[in-house]
């Protein structure tokens, strides 16, 4: 059923209204402000009181003293249903929810997305979306950023030129993330996304990634795309799997997805303010617990050179710092077909990772025995400590083969 959606997309895709971005006034995040960008857009976002969306990150490269493996056990998990504007009209199936907390803010931003009017008649369709959430006590409780209220149906991460010339064609484009972003500051997060190239209807192939800088700012959600970061076949896709930021480090991790079988999981670490020079990139060896200026072959399995290998595969997951359980944590599903939830942990980003997966909780999955996509992000909650309340979701598909997002809250004890 997932690929089946791939293909509606490329089918009704012509059909949608994606708007062209329209130039806005640079703004750095990564490098200078100078740096030049590819493509940029703004959406209006409401306001938020409160701080019950506040995300932390650590300054320390490693934590001291031992995770607190005892508070990995969920204490409860309540199911908020699906992502959902109740002020929409519209019916909206979409694919992947990739979370997204920036300082207040609870984004979610999707795949491929279509709008429909409740009797069926399609509205408008988009290679992605994007949504915030209302309140983290409901976080599935959602508001339309860019499939507005009145059928307008943009892209949440905007085209360059070349893209945006083939969006009508089975040659077309498209942007898909697979991993979460990762938060910078109150204002500042950025994500890794796939750049999809179609051939025709039924079959498309990944030919690089793209990062996203999403910035707040006067009521405003400002995404910019500064470079396109082609991949090739020879380098991992560092940062598409999950990221971190210790220290104005950003450590960005690959899933080897065609040579282990999904189990090996390698690293690369940059400064924040050079991201885009990639002659400042570090790479992890986990052969010799060192760092090098050259990435290692992609194109063979390098099991030494990955900065851990799990016991389980990894298909999609989140990672993040918690004070809670004094360690760097990674949840995650084991296969692109799941429902359960696991996590592991370290006590610094290059490691050790303990890869004996704790095993969280079971999501109910839908109509095809499976959910997939699964992420989580921890929020602070009414002052409780950073990790131990988180946000999870994931695609669910309905009894009546419908796919979308779904999110759930999860305590720990």
């Amino acid at each position: 059923m997932f690929i089946d959606l791939r293909q509606l997309a490329a089918a009704t895709l012509a059909l949608a209204s994606l708007a062209s971005a329209a130039p806005l006034e640079e703004r750095g995040l990564f490098g200078s402000a100078s740096s030049s960008f590819v493509a940029q857009r703004q959406f209006t976002i409401p306001s938020v009181s409160g701080d019950r969306f506040s995300y932390q990150v650590s300054d320390s490269y490693r934590i001291s003293g031992s995770c607190k493996h005892d508070h990995l056990k969920v204490s409860s998990h309540s199911d908020k249903g699906k992502l959902s504007d109740p002020d929409s009209p519209w019916v909206i199936h979409r694919d992947l929810p990739t979370i997204c907390p920036i300082g207040k803010y609870f984004f979610w931003f999707f795949d491929d997305s279509f709008a429909y009017k409740s009797d069926g008649t399609f509205v408008g369709a988009a290679s992605n979306s994007v949504v915030v959430s209302r309140d983290s006590s409901n976080p599935a409780s959602v508001e339309e950023i860019s499939i507005e209220h009145d059928g307008t149906v943009v892209v949440a991460i905007p085209w360059t030129d070349e893209e945006k010339e083939t969006q009508y064609d089975d040659d077309r484009y498209a942007l898909w993330a697979f991993g979460p972003c990762v938060p910078i500051d109150d204002s500042h997060a950025s994500q890794v996304w796939s750049i999809v190239k179609f051939a025709n209807s039924s079959y498309s192939e990944t030919v690089g990634y793209t990062v996203a800088d999403y910035s707040i700012s006067d009521g405003a959600l400002e995404v910019t795309r500064r470079e396109v970061t082609s991949m090739t076949t020879t380098t991992y896709p560092y940062g598409a799997f999950a990221s971190l930021l210790v220290n104005n480090v950003v450590y960005m991790y690959a899933l080897d997805s065609t040579y282990s079988d999904k189990y090996d999981v390698h690293l690369a670490s940059v400064p924040r303010a050079t991201i885009y020079d990639t002659s400042t990139w570090s790479y992890y060896d986990g052969g010799s617990d060192s760092w090098s200026s050259s990435p290692p072959d992609a194109t063979k399995r390098n099991k030494d050179k990955a900065v851990f290998t799990g016991e389980m595969p990894f298909s999609t997951g989140s990672m993040f710092y918690s004070k809670y359980h004094n360690a760097y944590v990674l949840v995650f599903f084991t296969n692109w077909a799941d429902s359960k939830f696991y996590a592991i942990t370290s006590q610094s980003p290059a490691g050790p990772w303990n890869t004996t997966a704790t095993f969280l909780y079971e999501t109910e999955a839908g109509s095809n025995g499976y959910n997939y996509g699964g992420q989580a992000a921890p929020v602070v909650e009414d002052g409780t400590t950073i990790g131990k309340k988180i946000v999870v979701s994931y695609t669910y598909q309905d009894n009546d083969s419908n796919w979308y997002g779904k999110a759930e809250t999860v305590e720990f004890e």
